[in-house]
Formats: structure tokens, C-alpha cells, sequence
């Protein structure tokens, strides 16, 4: 349909490497007469050299055939990974049935082959394409081929054609002896804004284009040449989808805003991307998908702002609390017991009770540091007797730890202070407790398995009812001081512990 809506005999932008469609700019006809002449001469090894899409095979196809009869080619495009499949291949495009054997085997044969070949006078080309791509070791048997020669000429003509990667490779120091033996390096550059639009111009003229009005605009020509990069199969591609997208619209004549359209389809086809388009093959494009906005933002913020006025509030009350206590206290212990008052006192809720320490001495409460021992320390219980009594001022000198100091209040009771919070228990006989210090990250029941050597339900309950203000069981921040029950039994754990026999 687009052939005859443009009055096109065929395809004029095609993909495959016809040589008819060959536009010979400045640097092609140079490539071609070069390797012309490399073969024709018998130098045994050539190179073409240039980027994806300059038309490398087209020129190759072209030098053969005005080579016509007086050669005879192989084209290699298959994937060779070892020297053995070097020579199989060679052998199967000579004639060769399934070949065997080891790569001596098949030189043998090979050689045989090439002598018969020169009685008749035609020359054996062997073309390697994409050979950017072929091992080291398969590189080395390529530069053997050469070894293959009588006194007088060589067999065997060998076209290395690839990236510039090849000649990358070809510069290693141990390719020194196959770079040596390559006598021409031929190369093909970009196109000029003038050599595009004669290309387009030649391609549709071979194609049938007989109209006297340009098919393309200048302004679509400048457009095709300044996105296609001067690449042959990059305007291809272009001028494909132009034709297609011009018939689909009933123009006669593609402008500027259709190649405009086209670049734009291209792009997506490639990737999403900020700067200018450089179109490589359309096939293979991977878009990029675009993350997501984040929402919210503004919630987060707010919240953040509570949390950071909670917490500065605590704080000060906390000072508050402090600043007017007893400045009575004497010294400083961490002698720790847990209390309650009855539900209508408390109306359920915790009660911070803030730690006074003595204005007459300055002593600070320290902070748990990471290298001190898990200390254990057994909490006092109300004496019946005064001179029994534990003194407060007790002070862990091995350790070098001072322990926290305690609000005055009730006689009963005292107020356990800890990384977790405050939390008040009524005292029993069997309700003592000790602070552990987290030495890592870790978790509640890898803490409680570390002191008791097991973690059962009911002992876990108990230690969580200790640390009501624990905000995360299962992350403790190296550092944090948790209470833990002296024992790893107790009233409560017994009752819920199952009878054993």
C-alpha cells in the first residue's frame, strides 16, 4: 500500500544489504577501493572498521561482486567460540559433509582443500564478520590461516570486519603478530548533512521514484540528518516510518512535522530521556519506567513536628520535675523496685516520676555505654529494719558505673527508671528485678535467651510487662537497658508452667 500510494517500484529503505541501494560517499568509495585492492593484491589480511550501522556488509557484498568470478568467498557470520569451530565452518562452506576430527585433522584437510582451489585460479576469501567478537584463541587461529601459502602467494584472503571494539582488540599486546600481518585498516564515517539527503534521493530513485517533486522537504532532510547522526541505518529507520506514517495521513510530500513525529515515536521506542535523541535500532529499545511521586509529604512533615514538640515537652517536664525535688538525697544507687497504686489513684495511666539527683554534689546521671557488663542488681525490699536496710549509697566501683538515682516518695515504692521508661509495680518477695544493657541490635527474645538460656512464653510476658514503654520488641538499639526479672522463674511463670512427669 505505501509502495503504491508513493508509485515505488520496492522497499527504498529496506534493511538488508543490497548493493544496488549503495551510496558511495567520499570515505565508502575509499573503504571499497581498499579492500579491493587488499584482495586483488593477495596481502592475505584486510580490516574494515566502523560503527554499528555505517555499512559495513553492504560494502563488503559490493567489493565481491566486482570481484565476480575471479574469487571465491566464504562469509562467516555464524557465532565461532573455539578454533575447532573456525575450522568446521571453513570446511562446511568449502563443501565439506559434517567434518570430524581434531583441529589438526582439520588443517590437513583444510590445506588440501586450498592447494586443489589455487590449480583453479580463484582466489578464497574468507570475510569474518562482527569479528570484535571472537576469542582470543580463535583470533590466534585466524592469523594461522596465513601460515597457509605456497613460495609465491598467499591461499587463502582473510577480511577481518567489526566495531571499533576490533580494533581495540587488534592493539592487545598479544595480538602483536595478527596486527602485524594486516596490511589495510579501511574505515567508514557519518555522513554529512549534503551526503544525507543524496543518500535519500539515490535510495528512492533505485527504488522507482520518478516524480520531479522532491519527496522529502529540505526541512525534513535537515531534521532526518541532524537526529539520524549521519548513520545510514539511523536515516533508514526514519525514512521507513516516514513513508509509513505519510500514506496512513494521504500525504504525497513528507515534511518536517512528520520526521517530527517520527523522532518522537523513535524516542519512546529507545528510552524516556531529557537530552536529544540518538537513534541506534529501534528494536531493541528498553523504555525507562518513570518511579512513582511520593504523597504525603506534607502529613509526614506534620507529624514529624508533633513528635519532635512531644518529645521537647517531656523533656522539660522532666527538668521541671527535677529541679524541685529533695536536694536531701545523699548519694546516688540504682537499687531498683517496681510499684503500683490502685486504678482510681492512676486511672490506669503510667506516671512519670523524674529522678532527682543531689544539687549539693552536681553527680550526673550517666549514660549506658556499650562496653559495660550486664549487671545484675537485686532490688530492695521495704525493710522491716532500719540498720538492715541496703544503704543507698552503694557504688559499683569495679565497673566504674554510678548508679541512678532515686525519687523520694512513697515509703513502699520506688520509681525504676530505665532506657524504656518508668513503669511502677507493687513489690514482692519474688518480683525482683535487674537491669541488662543490649550490646547490639536485637530483639526481646534474643536478649531474654542470652540471660536465661531459653525464652518460653509466659517468662516473655513478664519481661514485656516490665518494659511497658518498650516501643519495639523487636529492635533494641544497642545500648537500651531493659529490666529483667532476677530469676528466670516466678509466681506467675510457675502457675502457667506445665507439669512434667
Amino acid at each position: 500500500m505505501v509502495l503504491r500510494h508513493f508509485n515505488l517500484r520496492e522497499q527504498p529503505f529496506g534493511v538488508t544489504p543490497d548493493p544496488r541501494f549503495l551510496y558511495a560517499t567520499a570515505t565508502h568509495r575509499e573503504a571499497l577501493a581498499a579492500l579491493r585492492y587488499g584482495i586483488e593484491a593477495g596481502l592475505g589480511f584486510v580490516s574494515l572498521i566502523a560503527n554499528p550501522g555505517m555499512g559495513k556488509t553492504t560494502i563488503l557484498f559490493e567489493a565481491l561482486a566486482q570481484l565476480g568470478d575471479t574469487a571465491r568467498t566464504v562469509f562467516l557470520f555464524q557465532s565461532i567460540q573455539t578454533p575447532l569451530d573456525l575450522f568446521r565452518a571453513l570446511l562446511i562452506d568449502l563443501g565439506e559433509k559434517n567434518p570430524q576430527g581434531s583441529v589438526v585433522d582439520l588443517e590437513t584437510r583444510l590445506n588440501e582443500i586450498l592447494l586443489q582451489q589455487n590449480k583453479t585460479g580463484k582466489k578464497l576469501i574468507v570475510v569474518l564478520d562482527e569479528a570484535q567478537n571472537l576469542d582470543f584463541a580463535v583470533l590466534e587461529a585466524v592469523r594461522m590461516l596465513s601460515n597457509f601459502e605456497t613460495p609465491s602467494l598467499k591461499l587463502v584472503q582473510i577480511v577481518l570486519c567489526g566495531q571499533l571494539q576490533l580494533g581495540d582488540r587488534l592493539a592487545e599486546p598479544q595480538l602483536l603478530q595478527l596486527r602485524q600481518r594486516i596490511s589495510i585498516f579501511a574505515s567508514l564515517h557519518s555522513l554529512s548533512t549534503t551526503e544525507v539527503a543524496n543518500y535519500i534521493q539515490h535510495r528512492l530513485k533505485v527504488a522507482g521514484y520518478e516524480n520531479a517533486k522532491p519527496l522529502f522537504t529540505n526541512g525534513a532532510m535537515e531534521m532526518i540528518a541532524r537526529h539520524s547522526g549521519g548513520i545510514p541505518r539511523n536515516i533508514n529507520n526514519i525514512c521507513f516510518n516516514a513513508l509509513t506514517i505519510g500514506c496512513a495521513l494521504g500525504k504525497r510530500c513528507i515534511e518536517a512535522e512528520i520526521i517530527r513525529e517520527v523522532i518522537g515515536d523513535l524516542k519512546v521506542q529507545k528510552a524516556e530521556r531529557s537530552e536529544p535523541i540518538t537513534i541506534t535500532q529501534a528494536t531493541d529499545a528498553r523504555p525507562i519506567i518513570p518511579l512513582p511521586k511520593r504523597e504525603g509529604g506534607l502529613g509526614l512533615r506534620v507529624a514529624g513536628f508533633a513528635a519532635v514538640f512531644f518529645v521537647v515537652s517531656v523533656m522539660a517536664y522532666v527538668l521541671v520535675l527535677a529541679s524541685s525535688g529533695d536536694a536531701g538525697t545523699d548519694k546516688i544507687h540504682r537499687d531498683a523496685t517496681i510499684s503500683t497504686h490502685p486504678p482510681s489513684t492512676h486511672a490506669n495511666l503510667q506516671k512519670l516520676v523524674p529522678v532527682v539527683a543531689p544539687p549539693s554534689t552536681g553527680t550526673k546521671i550517666p549514660e549506658a555505654t556499650p562496653t559495660v557488663t550486664p549487671k545484675q542488681m537485686p532490688v530492695s525490699t521495704p525493710a522491716a529494719d532500719p540498720a538492715k536496710a541496703t544503704p543507698p549509697t552503694q557504688v559499683d566501683k569495679q565497673k566504674g558505673s554510678s548508679p541512678a538515682p532515686l525519687a523520694r516518695g512513697n515509703k513502699d515504692t520506688h520509681m525504676q527508671r530505665t532506657a524504656a521508661g518508668f513503669v511502677d509495680r507493687p513489690v514482692t518477695a519474688g518480683n525482683k528485678i535487674r537491669l541488662v544493657e543490649a550490646h547490639r541490635t536485637q530483639s526481646l527474645i534474643d536478649l531474654c535467651t542470652e540471660q536465661f538460656g531459653r525464652c518460653e512464653p509466659a517468662l516473655l510476658k513478664r519481661i514485656i510487662e516490665l518494659n511497658l514503654l518498650l516501643a519495639d520488641p523487636n529492635h533494641i538499639k544497642q545500648g537500651n537497658i531493659i529490666i529483667m526479672p532476677e530469676a528466670a522463674t516466678s509466681p506467675e511463670v510457675d502457675r502457667q508452667k506445665p507439669s512434667g512427669g
